[in-house]
């Protein structure tokens, strides 16, 4: 979930005012974005912010995860990461400036199994 887009300027603003990190505000939206898809992982960027993945296996792209990236989107969420050859926030991975990417958050239920 990245919400550092001109569009939250003033959002990310009020929050460092009020003393809420962006990854607090990245995880409350997270956990919300949960009641529409099972949150299956939680990456922090190695920056500021925490992506998170989703369980999108044997879903309906075009009913039921094209609303929910819209929807997603509308809270902050980078269109960029939606494409399937974009490789982002792996778990322990690595930024090009070597800064690691924690997993802080993981529910193996959600997982796919095969």
């Amino acid at each position: 979930m990245m919400v550092s887009r001109p569009g939250f300027l003033s959002l990310i603003e009020a929050w460092e005012r009020d003393q809420i990190e962006i990854a607090d505000a990245c995880a409350a939206l997270l956990w919300h974005l949960a009641d529409r898809l099972s949150l299956v992982l939680v990456v922090h960027s190695g920056g500021k912010s925490l992506h998170g993945w989703f369980s999108a296996f044997n879903r309906d792209e075009q009913r039921e995860l094209w609303a929910f990236m819209r929807y997603a989107h509308s809270l902050g969420a980078d269109w960029v990461t939606w494409r399937r050859s974009q490789f982002v926030r792996l778990p322990d991975g690595r930024r090009q400036n070597g800064a690691r990417q924690l997993t802080y958050y993981l529910d193996p239920g959600n997982a796919v199994t095969l």
